[in-house]
Formats: C-alpha cells, structure tokens, sequence
C-alpha cells in the first residue's frame, strides 16, 4: 500500500509540474497568438469590447492589413515589402562579414594569446560603450563618406558591434578543442590555415551557429542607428513599424502594426529552427568534462 501511496503521488506531483509548465507556456505565448489573430481582424474588431476572439471577416482584414502594410508607398501601402527586403540584405551580410573577420581573430586569441591575457576583456569592454553617444559621429563620418541611407553603412555599424561580441564567443570554443587534433594535421602536411578550416573549425560548428544566431538577432532587431542614419532609400522593419501607431488619422493602425511585427519575427524563428541542433549542441558545449 505504501509504493502506491508513494508511486500515486509521483504522479501527481508530475502531472503538477507538467501542468504549471503547460500553464506558463500558455501565458508566455498569448501575446504572440493574440497579434497573429490581430493580422486578420479588422481594427474595430481590435478595439472590441467585449475583445473579439475569432476573426469574423478574415478576406477583408487581410486585405486591409496584410495588403497595405506589404504594398510599395508609390501604389498608397506602407512600404513593408521592401522594409523586409531592406533588412534581410543588412542582417545576412553583416552576419557573414562578422563571421569571416571573427573566426580568424577569435582563433588567433584563443591558441597563441594575441594581445595578450587581457585582451579579450578589452575587446567585450567595447559592447558596453552607449550606442547613442556614437550617432552623432557616425552621422557626421557617413555624411562625408556619402554613407548616410545605405546598406553598407549600417552593415559597417552593425560590424563595430557584433564583432567584439563574436570574438568573445568563438575563442571560447575554439579553446575547448584539444590542441592535438590540430598538431595531428600539422603532422599530416596541412597548414596552420587548412588545420583551422578542414580540422578546428568544423569542430567548432555549434559556436559559429550560436554566434550568427545572436549576430542575426542583434542585426534584424536594431532600432537606434536604423532610425538615425536612414531616411527614404533604405528602411528596415525596426525603423518602420512605429510610424505604424499613426498614419496621418487620429485612429492608429494596429492592423498593419501587427502584420509586420508577426512578419518581423518569423525570420528570427525561422532561423533559430535551422540551427536548433547546432545552437543546442553550442550552448552546452564543453559543459561535460571527460
């Protein structure tokens, strides 16, 4: 009688805790269903009270919303079309330039302390400087530079940024790998640099993956220098979404607010489930000692 006393409440204690996860999961994630559901309302089934909870005229709120928000300005929608377009182009390049300059710096610190002990502490002290007190100078540098409203100068911006932080993270796998499988490559006739691609750097996999995650990230979500620095030939989701609230009435927008912010996550996501193998394999890298 006792075992199933103890194995009863067992049971019970799980299914608690399977239930208190499934009812933190639901409040985590309401907000995120409640603007998926917002993309096909209409704005007066948005500001319904009682709050209206099934779409009754989806065609006609994705006409409104989705259309309109997506639509070119030259044809009287909001541009975000091009916003994604916008985006994408600066998140992907500046994630792969911040790849290719972090790897070799990143293993460089990591197997003959370049710059010494102290160094990378320098380099991450360069995330904490505030980002506004660089817009003015940045402005006055890409005005000269003929910068100002373009892509490149935001990918080189968004560089000075994420580069310390990637540094930072991949000479920490990179010093996690065992010299020796290098030095058996070295003994094998590779170079120090075939050694770092066809050796070190597929090891280090799951760190690459985990840095572009968060390089992305930062990328896709930036919001300051995107606002500052761009005007009319190039403008990211971050930038245009708050122009949203108001769009020229007294009555804001919320139905296209909602669409491009639904839009503006998807990529996130979409990236974060590619990579989810390697992110994983990332995060707990070198958490178990042999």
């Amino acid at each position: 009688m006792s075992y199933r006393r103890r194995s009863n409440a067992e049971t019970m204690s799980r299914a608690g805790r399977y239930g208190l996860v499934v009812l933190l999961l639901a409040f985590s994630a309401s907000p995120i269903l409640w603007m998926l559901l917002s993309t096909v309302k209409l704005n007066i089934e948005i500001f319904s009270d009682p709050p209206v909870f099934i779409p009754q005229h989806i065609p006609q709120a994705i006409q409104e919303n989705w259309e309109h928000a997506l639509a070119p300005r030259s044809q009287g929608g909001l541009g975000g079309l091009k916003s994604i377009g916008d985006s994408a182009i600066i998140a992907v390049l500046n994630t792969l330039l911040v790849i290719v300059l972090a790897v070799p710096a990143a293993y460089s610190v990591a197997r003959f302390k370049t710059g010494g002990k102290h160094f990378i502490i320098w380099i991450i002290s360069q995330r904490i400087l505030p980002p506004i007190s660089l817009v003015l100078p940045y402005f006055l540098l890409f005005r000269e530079l003929r910068l100002l409203d373009t892509h490149l100068g935001l990918i080189l911006i968004y560089t000075t940024f994420n580069l310390p932080l990637a540094v930072w993270l991949l000479q920490g796998f990179f010093a996690k790998i065992p010299k020796e499988v290098e030095e058996a490559a070295l003994i094998g006739g590779c170079s120090r640099v075939k050694a770092l691609l066809r050796v070190t750097l597929p090891l280090a996999l799951p760190g690459v993956a985990v840095t572009m995650l968060f390089c992305f990230i930062f990328a896709w979500n930036e919001f300051l220098f995107a606002v500052m620095l761009t005007r009319s030939r190039v403008i990211t989701l971050p930038a245009i979404i708050p122009g949203l609230l108001y769009t020229g009435s007294m009555e804001p927008r919320f139905g296209p607010l909602f669409t491009l912010t639904a839009v503006s996550i998807f990529p996130i996501l979409l990236t974060a489930f590619v990579l989810q193998k390697y992110v994983i394999r990332g995060l707990t890298f070198g958490a178990i000692k042999e």
